[in-house]
């Protein structure tokens, strides 16, 4: 069936299980059907796919209804990441439910690539303002550390420098001391992969693949900062997934070293910035070989 941008798939009927209408279709006399209901519906299928067959409003179809009625979730049994997407889904107010296309680009469906490419600019960022005092999108808006310390850090870890591998940090420390903040861990991240090259080989297995150790290591640090981003001035010039002033080329690609054989895997982050298109490479060289395909 073609279904017109403006059409709405989800109509309540009578007779139709209430438990699978949206909020306005229950309160209202002669709700009339939109897409911003089909959005609320949706983040109720999508719950349900995520869970194994669990309900978001209720363990029944009577409580599903009256939590509906009500805006009562219940999201215990998701995570971090789909639970940011599906409770915007499910939000009271049908004017502030994202659109189809906003879900899409939810970081719900990102890579960990591009989840773990918004920590490095993000560090990026840290290190570019400690150094001028100056935030990057202009003088009088917040800098990065600014945005980042609304963030408890305890959410994260209640001490990243201790959960840190000793001999990773031993190392870092030649660089610079760190602290226990959240711009100190992004800019450690930073730095980890910038100076990849210059730490020992034991430090390197230890890492192996930043992305996956940093990842693992600090589940809630990407949202913590990503919900941060969000509610900042900075969406526009940190988040990779839109259509951004700020960042006109972002690339992460995974190549092969040639000599010395045995290839290493390795990673290549592109960023440029800015109308100039000042290119910043960084390239990190893994100590894991492949296989000599024959």
């Amino acid at each position: 069936m073609d279904l017109h941008v403006r059409q709405s798939l989800l109509i309540y009927r009578p007779g139709r299980s209430t438990c699978w209408a949206s909020s306005e279709e229950l309160n209202m006399d002669n709700p009339q059907p939109s897409m911003a209901s089909d959005i609320q519906v949706a983040g109720m299928l999508l719950y349900f796919i995520l869970t194994g067959g669990q309900h978001p409003f209720g363990g029944t179809p009577l409580e599903a209804e009256v939590n509906i009625a009500r805006s009562v979730t219940q999201l215990e049994h998701i995570g971090e990441e789909a639970n940011d997407l599906v409770s915007g889904m499910l939000y009271p107010d049908p004017v502030a439910r994202p659109a189809i296309e906003h879900c899409l680009k939810h970081p719900f469906f990102w890579s960990n690539e591009k989840k773990f490419r918004l920590i490095l600019i993000v560090g990026s960022d840290v290190l570019t303002e400690m150094k001028t005092g100056v935030a990057l999108t202009g003088s009088g808006s917040p800098t990065m550390m600014e945005i980042l310390s609304v963030i408890n850090i305890t959410d994260v870890s209640p001490n990243w420098v201790q959960a840190i591998n000793p001999v990773v940090m031993k190392e870092m420390r030649s660089f610079r001391v760190y602290k226990n903040s959240l711009s100190e861990l992004t800019l450690f991240i930073y730095n980890c992969c910038l100076h990849f090259d210059k730490i020992s080989s034991t430090a390197k297995e230890v890492l192996d693949d930043p992305c996956r150790y940093f990842l693992n290591l600090f589940p809630c640090l990407f949202m913590s900062i990503y919900r941060s981003l969000k509610a900042s001035d900075r969406t526009d010039s940190c988040i990779p997934s839109l259509q951004l002033r700020s960042i006109d080329l972002l690339g992460y690609v995974i190549y092969l070293t040639t000599p010395p054989p045995p290839p290493r895997l390795g990673v290549c982050v592109v960023v440029a910035r800015g109308k100039n298109y000042a290119v910043s490479r960084i390239v990190v060289k893994f100590t894991r070989t492949l296989p000599v395909v024959a």
